[in-house]
């Protein structure tokens, strides 16, 4: 099973927010005092997600809700975890299930998070035990052969 590479979030979400309060592109880039293109970037994935100020004065300037304002902030996150991972050649398999990770997470109640967490170990452990049985196989088939 192949896994597709998680999509950046952060484009997405800005442009959905940014047209929601009737901003056009340059107006919204002039109000958060950026370049266009670099906000052209921005949405098109090109370039990463605004930082913790550039939120606050999104914030700001376009009069955002707290709603809004938690979305920017989870997909700003969110995209530099994935991009970080990118620049370190993960998979796609791998972004995919960080990407999943980071899904569930910010559903997730402490204790949740808690049952997750040992459940994941709990999968690893029985994957390392599935592999190795793999190789005791490996192993006496190659034993009989000879």
């Amino acid at each position: 099973m192949t896994s597709v590479c998680p999509p950046l979030l952060f484009p997405e979400a800005w442009t959905r927010v940014r047209k929601a309060h009737r901003r056009l592109q340059k107006t919204a880039a002039l109000e958060l005092g950026i370049d266009p293109t670099v906000l052209c970037g921005i949405e098109k994935g090109t370039r990463a997600p605004f930082g913790e100020d550039q939120i606050a004065l999104a914030v700001e300037r376009l009069e955002l809700s707290e709603e809004e304002q938690e979305l920017l902030r989870w997909v700003a996150h969110h995209d530099r975890l994935v991009g970080h991972l990118l620049a370190k050649s993960a998979s796609s398999s791998e972004l995919a299930f960080i990407s999943a990770g980071l899904h569930a997470l910010r559903h997730l109640q402490p204790q949740q998070v808690s049952g997750l967490t040992s459940n994941l170990r709990q999968i690893a452990d029985s994957a390392s035990l599935v592999a190795s049985l793999g190789r005791t196989k490996l192993t006496h088939t190659e034993a009989a052969m000879t």
